[in-house]
């Protein structure tokens, strides 16, 4: 693996860029922050969870709870968010990847938000606040 990031900012501007052309060799079209992975993470646990899984997309994504039980129940959530996080990643890692229209890597459907595919099964969630 390569240098751990230093600037966040940067890094979406130039290095993920750089490296969706190296595997994909096409460029992808449209600017994306650190808040579109966010929303994307956010959106395909909830996909996968369903309503029971609220509390557990909160705690992925940093989200405090200051119900009057979080005073109470202390417990981390570490285990059910780290299977939630891998069932999603082999599904990113394992999913065959549907025929890509030739031309441009980005295609984008309206929805709530535009929804940007980078490739293979995934797809990046944009909009809203950040």
């Amino acid at each position: 693996m390569g240098a751990p990031i230093q600037g966040v900012p940067k890094y979406f501007r130039t290095r993920l860029p750089d490296a969706i052309l190296a595997v994909t060799g096409e460029k992808f079209a449209k600017k994306f922050s650190s808040h579109d992975l966010r929303r994307t993470v956010a959106t395909r646990l909830a996909e996968s969870l369903g309503d029971a899984g609220d509390k557990l997309v909160k705690r992925v994504l940093g989200h405090s709870d200051g119900s009057v039980t979080a005073i109470y129940n202390r417990y981390g959530y570490v285990k059910e968010m780290r299977k939630a996080l891998e069932q999603w990643a082999n599904d990113l890692t394992n999913a065959p990847a549907p025929e890509q229209p030739s031309g441009s890597l980005t295609q984008l459907r309206p929805h709530q938000h535009e929804r940007l595919e980078i490739g293979g099964d995934f797809t990046l969630i944009e909009g809203g606040q950040p």
